[in-house]
């Protein structure tokens, strides 16, 4: 695949990142450029409106209808109750408004440089406009391990920002709008209503996903996320394999637990087992994702083990449900503050744009609540999703077949967000969830723990090599910051 591969560009005039993208006229201002292999449909609503919704979205409501009949229907009221539904990774441009996914998986990154101009790639943008800040790439993301890499709503080059999932942009003045991420507040009667509408959220996102010209894939661990992937997958009755990425001193219970996982539901199980690293490999993928990622996946697409995906694979991966754990609950303090969330971090050798990028977004959540979220779950929200597995997301679009996410959908988030807080904080929900799906499945043990000898053999080759790669500093700060997280923990 080559690189810019899937990635589009919004902007007065026509930008194409390779001889064979397509261009759109949208009315007489904007011209989005984009990549064949990116889906982009029009459509035409009740009132004569032309909405374009590009990337993958798929309907988590077995009640209703598809995105693109969504949106067929659609004639007044506001565009969240329709889109609140959608699961997976796109964009909708559509009355002058630009609206990302509920995670902002579809990254899109603005530039306001003769106009403005917009793209999910930060490597295309750059060369339009934005100057960059001083510095090793490689080196201020591997200093910002705490925070996934750059954390928005700015990035590394001044002049160019990055969505927010809980924002929108305004396409008549170029400015950058509050997005309140749930449409409606509604509360669930009850805890078994919660596990069965949660239930259907998975199992209808991914039904809708599943097609004759499709081989799903679950990514299998020993962990909650992927087992409940598993549970609804079986649960559907749906044609699917399973696949582990494997790598040198990786939990015991992540390589062998899928294997027996898998035998036990009798379903095909692959373990992609890693090979000699290829320098051009990661190199190209920096140069798609403009250093943005440089986290596990580009080991693996370095070490060859994404060259198995084929075009019509979807592999069905669990991130985004940690949503559901208060996942950075024991890290963040109960309020806002700036120096507290650096220390936090460790994130106090941190560049300058860093730690304006922060103030910025500390700034904004104060300016631009969100009623009945603690201010660590929209933290996740923006930073997690919006940040670190946005830029994911976007380095994946590298592999002949496609990343699918099926808990990225604002109506699961809202009913994660409404179960309680101490049974959140214990993984009793998934648990349950995961009965509810595939009784059976909860038999065998989550996250088992390796021997203290592994554990300490490990994690001497993990900072080795980060001394290796990125130098002594980047491994002092990911390990002070590594060790506050843990006495945080505690």
């Amino acid at each position: 695949m080559p690189i810019h591969a899937r990635q589009f560009v919004l902007g007065p005039n026509a930008r194409k990142g390779s001889h064979d993208w397509k261009c759109l006229r949208l009315r007489d201002r904007l011209v989005l450029s984009y990549c064949p292999r990116l889906w982009v449909r029009q459509v035409t609503d009740k009132l004569g409106r032309c909405w374009v919704l590009l990337g993958m979205a798929v309907q988590s409501d077995s009640a209703r209808g598809s995105p693109e009949d969504e949106l067929a229907d659609f004639s007044r009221g506001d565009i969240a109750s329709v889109t609140e539904s959608w699961a997976g990774r796109w964009i909708l441009i559509g009355e002058d408004q630009l609206y990302l996914d509920a995670g902002g998986l579809l990254g899109c990154y603005y530039l306001r440089q003769g106009g403005f101009w917009l793209s999910s790639s930060l490597a295309l943008l750059t060369q339009i406009g934005g100057q960059e800040d001083p510095g090793s790439r490689r080196q201020q993301l591997a200093d910002n391990d705490g925070l996934g890499g750059d954390p928005p709503p700015r990035c590394c080059y001044r002049g160019i920002g990055k969505l927010l999932p809980t924002q929108r942009f305004d396409l008549r003045d170029g400015s950058v709008q509050p997005r309140q991420p749930f449409s409606s507040a509604v509360a669930v009667r009850s805890y078994e209503e919660l596990l069965a509408q949660m239930a259907d959220c998975l199992t209808a996102t991914i039904r809708n996903v599943d097609g004759a010209d499709r081989q799903l894939w679950v990514a299998l661990s020993a962990g909650y996320h992927s087992r409940l992937l598993l549970a609804a997958a079986l649960r559907l009755g749906v044609d699917f394999r399973t696949y582990t990425q494997t790598f040198p001193m990786m939990l015991e219970a992540d390589r062998d637990l899928p294997v027996e996982l898998a035998q036990a539901v009798g379903v095909e199980h692959f373990a992609r087992e890693s090979r000699a690293e290829v320098a051009a490999l990661g190199e190209r993928m920096d140069a798609h994702s403009h250093g943005q990622y440089v986290d596990v996946d580009r080991t693996f697409y370095a070490r060859r083990q994404w060259e198995w995906s084929a075009p019509a694979d979807v592999m069905l991966r669990g991130l985004g449900l940690e949503l559901g754990q208060c996942y950075y609950w024991h890290l963040l303090p109960d309020r806002p503050a700036f120096d507290s969330v650096l220390a936090a971090f460790g994130a106090g050798q941190a560049p300058d744009y860093v730690k304006e990028s922060l103030a910025d977004y500390l700034d904004w959540t104060a300016s631009h609540p969100i009623p009945d979220m603690d201010w660590r779950d929209r933290w996740y929200l923006d930073m997690r999703l919006g940040g670190w597995l946005s830029a994911e997301e976007q380095a994946l679009d590298l592999l002949e077949g496609r990343s699918f996410i099926p808990a990225n959908s604002a109506r699961l988030y809202r009913l994660l967000l409404q179960v309680p807080v101490e049974v959140r904080r214990t993984n009793r929900h998934f648990i349950d969830l995961i009965d509810h799906l595939w009784p059976g499945l909860t038999a065998y043990p989550f996250n088992a723990r390796d021997s203290f000898l592994r554990n300490t053999v490990r994690r001497v080759r993990k900072y080795a090599a980060i001394i290796h790669h990125s130098g002594a500093r980047s491994a002092s700060h990911q390990l002070g910051a590594a060790l506050r997280r843990r006495l945080h923990r505690a």
